[in-house]
């Protein structure tokens, strides 16, 4: 090889080195284009170039971004949610990438597949979880409601129409926030299901009442002390009545008459608790419960669940009662027939009127029998009272005895004879007589003479045998 050609092939290789050098040290400040991060697609740009844009893209400006439900649009500043961009983050990622790519042929390659789109950055978000959190938990509180079945006017003769219920996904609204955040939006659709209600306008087209499948009525006080309890029972029928129960389908006692609350209308008044008589909220609704129970007994309906109370009540007999305690004890009936019924409550003058209207009477009439089998005695406790005279004593709540029932219903056809019968063992647990023992000084002890104490009489025991025919 001539000398000649030699020094040119040096030259060469020594003019390639220092292009390539100069190109290595050109690049490793310049992002190729078609490099995306988030929505943006860049042009060739520097390192300091592309940190500005980041910034001003994602600035910290207070603005509010819009949940929309429906029509209606629910806002959250981005003061309140804290949110912060983590650009350093990316930009220390696409140093990364550059300078793995620091030689001569490897830039040709970044910039290959930079131009194909192939590099995507995503920019990570950080705001307060907590704030965001509370916010969709919130909008769930407003917005979440239950689905509402159909119902029947029985006195204006008309459909109340169903709800459907609405149900806020937190979890995947969220997410849904997130996703809006990273795409630099500011608005988004709340994400929520629909619950339809277990009775439509269209269940009733062909419904037909003509019958009374069966009835029961029980009296109540209106008066004095009485009268908070009476206004529980009105309120409690006025939900019960127009009930409709498709065919094979149960009603449940607790979800239609709901939670028992100031806020529903409730009032104080007495009720059973642990075997004790005690003020509570929505005292009442047990009556409206053993009518009910009573009703469907002789419409011959499903029981599915009743729990007896557990002391005998004043206002219905041994056997037709049923106790309810919001939420956790129900009663649950079901129609057997294959035709819809309807429940008509009618709570007036002292007395609770429920009856089961339907296409026909399966049966002519549905019998019951009760029958006493055991019995359990009372125990007796005193109680300190602060407020009676020391050697005093008083009632606060009389015994009783603990049953143990048997109960049958015997299901007849028009010419009297059984068609089918169904048996109960029912347990009552005995009554604690409570007497309050005064524990209060007397102001002259001296003179003071204790009353005799009077003999505390027992409540009576209900009949041993009872029959009932409807």
């Amino acid at each position: 090889m001539k000398k000649q050609t030699i020094i040119l092939v040096i030259l060469a290789l020594v003019s390639i080195s220092i292009t390539c050098w100069t190109i290595r040290n050109h690049q490793l400040a310049q992002v190729p284009a078609g490099i995306q991060i988030d929505d943006l697609i860049l042009k060739r740009i520097s390192l300091d170039e592309l940190a500005k844009k980041l910034a001003n893209k994602n600035s910290q400006k207070e603005f509010e971004y819009k949940i929309q439900f429906e029509d209606q649009i629910f806002s959250i500043s981005s003061k309140k949610t804290g949110i912060h961009f983590e650009n350093k983050q990316v930009l220390d990622a696409l140093k990364q990438l550059l300078s793995n790519h620091d030689f001569f042929w490897g830039r040709l390659y970044l910039q290959k597949t930079a131009s194909r789109n192939l590099f995507k950055f995503i920019t990570p978000i950080s705001y307060e979880r907590s704030a965001v959190n509370s916010f969709f938990s919130e909008l769930k509180k407003k917005l979440d409601s239950h689905s509402r079945s159909a119902k029947l006017d029985l006195i204006k003769k008309k459909v109340i129409p169903g709800k459907t219920g609405i149900i806020v996904d937190i979890t995947n609204s969220i997410s849904r926030f997130e996703k809006m955040l990273q795409h630099d939006q500011k608005k988004m659709k709340l994400i929520y299901s629909r619950k339809k209600p277990k009775l439509s306008n269209n269940d009733l087209e062909n419904l037909n009442l003509n019958k009374v499948l069966g009835w029961y009525k029980t009296s109540y006080y209106t008066w004095g002390k009485y009268e908070n309890r009476a206004h529980n029972l009105r309120i409690g029928g006025a939900k019960l009545t127009g009930s409709i129960i498709l065919p094979g389908k149960s009603l449940s006692f607790n979800k239609v008459i709901g939670p028992r609350t100031a806020k529903k209308g409730y009032r104080v008044a007495p009720i059973i608790a642990l075997g004790e008589l005690v003020e509570g909220m929505g005292g009442g609704m047990c009556q409206i419960a053993s009518t009910l129970f009573a009703a469907s007994f002789f419409a011959g309906l499903d029981i599915l669940h009743a729990k007896p109370h557990s002391q005998p009540s004043h206002y219905i007999d041994l056997g037709l009662d049923a106790t309810v305690v919001y939420p956790s004890v129900d009663l649950v009936i079901r129609n057997p027939y294959d035709f819809p019924i309807v429940i008509r409550t009618d709570v007036s003058g002292g007395v609770v009127k429920i009856e089961i209207l339907g296409k026909e009477k399966p049966y002519d009439k549905i019998t019951f029998i009760r029958k006493i089998i055991s019995e359990k005695p009372f125990k007796t406790t005193y109680r300190k009272d602060e407020k009676l005279l020391k050697g005093v004593l008083k009632v606060k709540q009389r015994g009783q005895k603990g049953y143990v029932v048997r109960r049958r219903a015997i299901y007849k056809d028009k010419k009297g004879y059984e068609l089918k019968s169904h048996t109960w063992t029912l347990h009552y647990p005995p009554t604690t007589m409570i007497i309050n023992k005064g524990t209060k000084p007397p102001e002259n002890p001296e003179e003071y003479v204790p009353p005799e104490p009077e003999e505390f009489k027992p409540k009576p025991d209900p009949q041993i045998y009872r029959l009932e025919e409807h």
